[in-house]
């Protein structure tokens, strides 16, 4: 009660509590005073003095238990009155943000890039994944100081006649096996348009999850998330899965049910045959902006992991103004130069999530400009990585659905071509062959 008064309007209302509590404590210890020295005495004298001045004592006791009753009565009303009034203003008002400080809120949806610098200089060291900084120049390279931008998403429109449909990660923190899947369905794509005999095939990111999280990680993440290195080095060490149907594993279109699953327990063995088909060879880490815009004229996508977040409505340029903390992951597909430099990043949180016109008008819905200094600072915090050189999928023949047992892969099955003369012939049932690789993919996911 005391601090709820203090809390109320300050130290007055204590002291009037005080004056009531000691007022009753008085008159409590006077009662049973009285009554102990009375208990002392003789039974004629206790008659005699009750005789004598009962009368008197009980009215002075009436008098003195109506003073404190009144004074307790008043004391709360006070007390009641004091709380119920405007509460006294600070001397001083509370100090604003600055305007460099950013505003701190929750993302809008589910998230799921888990910060430990320590588990990325792990990888760093043990599977041997390098800086991007030390890969040696390319003659053909273009050249940071040029403002030529990069559009892989034109790219994928030329292999598969659109731009792919934004994925939607749904109630699950699986934002860096997403961003990770959609870099590596553009990589695919930037190889094919460079001659690459490959079929473009959706990626599985339930399995990137499960493999980062369990067959990398060891399981030590309790809940939902990941580390962009840990799911660098899955795809670098173990692979990735195209979707389809895997024995009772249903891969064609995105299963929250069963990511969840597959982060909990990890990757099945079979589901591990098949992605060991299909390893990235080169996975380099990107820590700036200069690095980022060299990968990205190479036809390098970027999984870039931060805790920047940003608006949900694109300003006229296209561009999301930097805002709140988000602990999220996309993939890097675009660049720019010019007078407002910056890169294009995909979100996973499906093509209704951001808001505001495109610029360009074809670019992907799902995604959104940043100023090239934001990104510079997003790659600064050291878990953003560039892939390049996936060995691709033949035809869908190299994965047949439910009806084939897969072995184990050999060094030799890293080598497309060789695979119809390693396998031994086996009857299996095919499905018609498509127009072009764009109708394998899966249906567009909604928000």
């Amino acid at each position: 009660m005391f601090y709820k008064a203090m809390t109320l309007s300050g130290p007055i209302p204590v002291l009037v509590m005080v004056c009531v509590f000691s007022a009753g404590v008085v008159l409590g210890v006077t009662g049973f005073g009285s009554r102990a020295v009375f208990s002392r005495t003789d039974h004629g004298r206790l008659r005699s003095a009750f005789q004598e001045g009962g009368s008197e004592m009980t009215t002075v006791g009436h008098k003195v238990r109506w003073v404190v009753l009144t004074g307790a009565l008043l004391g709360s009303a006070v007390w009641v009155l004091l709380g119920l009034g405007p509460a006294r203003k600070p001397d001083k008002e509370a100090p604003s943000p600055s305007s460099g400080t950013e505003e701190r809120e929750p993302p809008p949806r589910y998230c799921g890039w888990i910060p430990d610098p320590q588990a990325v200089r792990e990888c760093l060291e043990k599977m041997g994944m390098g800086e991007f900084r030390a890969t040696p120049k390319r003659a053909e390279d273009p050249g940071s100081h040029l403002d030529e931008p990069v559009y892989l998403w034109e790219t994928v429109r030329r292999v598969t006649g659109e731009v792919l449909p934004g994925r939607d990660q749904g109630t699950v923190g699986s934002c860096v096996a997403v961003a990770t899947a959609s870099a590596l369905e553009h990589l695919q794509c930037v190889q094919i348009a460079a001659g690459e005999k490959a079929c473009y095939r959706d990626v599985a990111s339930e399995v990137i999850y499960g493999g980062s999280r369990v067959q990398i990680g060891g399981g030590r993440i309790r809940g939902d998330g990941s580390i962009g290195a840990w799911a660098a080095r899955w795809v670098k060490d173990y692979g990735v899965v195209p979707r389809d149907i895997y024995h009772r594993y249903d891969l064609r279109q995105y299963n929250e049910q069963l990511c969840r699953e597959l982060g909990r327990r990890g990757v099945p063995q079979e589901l591990i045959a098949v992605a060991r088909q299909h390893p990235v060879l080169e996975v380099m880490r990107v820590q700036s902006w200069e690095e980022a815009r060299s990968a990205l004229h190479r036809g390098y996508p970027i999984l870039v992991c931060s805790d920047q977040g940003f608006r949900m409505e694109r300003d006229r340029d296209g561009f999301c103004a930097p805002r709140g903390i988000w602990y999220h992951a996309m993939a890097l597909i675009g660049c720019r130069g010019g007078e407002r430099p910056g890169g294009f990043l995909l979100n996973s949180w499906g093509d209704q999530a951001h808001t505001g016109p495109r610029v360009p008008p074809h670019a992907p819905p799902a995604g959104f400009w940043v100023d090239a200094h934001v990104l510079d600072r997003m790659l600064r915090q050291g878990d953003s990585w560039a892939f390049a050189r996936l060995i691709g999928f033949a035809d869908r023949t190299d994965h047949p659905g439910s009806t084939l047992d897969y072995r184990p892969a050999s060094v030799w099955d890293y080598r497309p071509a060789l695979l119809p003369l390693l396998r031994l012939p086996q009857a299996v049932r095919i499905d018609q062959p498509r127009d072009r690789p764009a109708n394998l993919r899966d249906p567009p996911l909604s928000p």
